[in-house]
């Protein structure tokens, strides 16, 4: 699970998370129908995974998402940490 806070009023509109050992075959990405928020898809390269949450209105939101695995067999690995960089950093991080 996944939780963070977005307020685009105090210029914090996006948060990016760092995602190891995803492997998008086998994980699903599990977002709130009525989330007032977006997770772009899964920016992926050879360090890991890079992915992007964004707030999609002016008002400050509380958001929650979960990994899970689109097979029951096995046991989801994907590790995730939130990205440090600085705000004005250049993507891809």
């Amino acid at each position: 699970r996944v939780e963070g806070k977005l307020d685009p009023k105090h210029n914090d509109r996006v948060d990016w998370w760092i995602l190891q050992r995803y492997d998008p075959s086998s994980t699903i990405l599990d977002v709130p129908k009525d989330a007032r928020f977006r997770v772009d898809p899964p920016f992926v390269t050879e360090d890991g995974a890079r992915l992007r949450v964004v707030a999609t209105s002016d008002e400050p939101v509380e958001y929650s998402f979960e990994f899970r695995r689109s097979d029951k067999s096995g046991n989801l690995k994907v590790v995730i940490h939130e990205s440090p960089n600085a705000l004005d950093a250049k993507f891809p991080f």
